[in-house]
């Protein structure tokens, strides 16, 4: 399992992805959400509802959101060392 932010560039995740590609892995991200708000003086732009600048890049790459569930799965987890 990877938790990752959705704050990170599109690179740093595929590279994330690419590094845990010889495992058998699930990756998750957390998604902050807030409320959508208009920027006084900019017509038409607001500030999104999700706080992640990244997040559609995230999902593209195969990260989900379902950061609850990585956490419980984080749990029971073992850190397993490389084979040589």
């Amino acid at each position: 399992m990877a938790l990752v932010s959705p704050g990170a560039s599109s690179e740093a995740l595929a590279a994330a992805k690419r590094l845990l590609s010889g495992f058998n892995w699930t990756a998750r991200s957390r998604l902050v959400m807030g409320e959508e708000a208009p920027l006084a003086g900019i017509p038409d732009l607001a500030l999104r509802a999700e706080r992640a600048p990244n997040a559609k890049g995230a999902e593209q790459l195969g990260y989900t959101r379902d950061y609850a569930q990585a956490l419980a799965t984080a749990k029971s987890a073992a850190v397993v060392p490389r084979a040589r």
